[in-house]
């Protein structure tokens, strides 16, 4: 969510009750600091686009972080739609990109 996981535990140094620590931290920092990135009218390609920074954004932050690199590798995006279903917008390459399932919804 954008916050470090540590948050609890410097209210809690600052004077803070874990109790209200926990609400503060898992709560109301959240709420008063979210920044939505999706919307429900967002156009589909929008939506890939999002998804694909937050992969990227969430490995980078591993790989260069203090810590072990647990997300990376080929990253495999799908989108679902009412009108398309499932179908793959970019994946490794086990098999043609003609196997994606095509509907008819005359």
């Amino acid at each position: 969510m954008g916050r470090t996981s540590q948050l609890r535990q410097v209210l809690v140094d600052h004077g803070i009750s874990a109790t209200d620590a926990d609400d503060i931290a898992n709560v109301k920092v959240i709420q008063a600091a979210a920044a939505p990135l999706a919307v429900p009218a967002m156009p589909i390609q929008d939506a890939i686009d999002v998804a694909r920074f937050l992969v990227e954004t969430a490995a980078k932050f591993t790989r260069y972080g203090l810590r072990p690199e647990t997300i990376g590798g080929p990253t495999e995006i799908a989108a679902i739609t009412k009108h398309e279903g499932f179908k793959w917008v970019d994946r490794k390459h086990y098999y043609r990109a003609s196997l994606n399932q095509e509907t008819d919804h005359a």
